[in-house]
């Protein structure tokens, strides 16, 4: 997923010419990702794109599949509190997903609750 086509191209065409039968799909979008369905084994996502960037799309399409997923990141510099930034967004990341596992368990909790009454 990346607004820009040369890098989708780029990345579609590597992973193509090393994997011939590999079917690759590219979005220009977030909401083009999400509308497609929950049928990908990897997702690259750019993380700065008009509407939807790559960091809202993950926690939906994390959430659309009820799985944790995996970050990697290119990004490497620093920021100011001594943690690069792909330290600091896998932390973030976690923590929000932690939020939504703790959400979706209380949730499931109190439709417990209302069953036994």
């Amino acid at each position: 997923v990346d607004d820009e086509e040369a890098i989708r191209e780029q990345i579609g065409g590597f992973i193509k010419k090393r994997n011939p039968d590999f079917h690759i799909s590219g979005f220009a979008t977030g909401e083009g990702l999400l509308a497609a369905g929950t049928g990908f084994d990897i997702i690259f996502l750019d993380i700065q794109m008009e509407g939807m960037g790559g960091t809202v799309t993950y926690y939906q399409q994390t959430w659309l599949i009820g799985k944790d997923g995996s970050i990697q990141s290119t990004v490497y510099s620093v920021t100011e509190t001594g943690m690069t930034n792909a330290e600091r967004m896998k932390k973030n990341m976690d923590e929000r997903l932690e939020k939504q596992k703790e959400k979706k368990e209380e949730e499931e909790t109190e439709e417990r609750r209302k069953d036994v009454r």
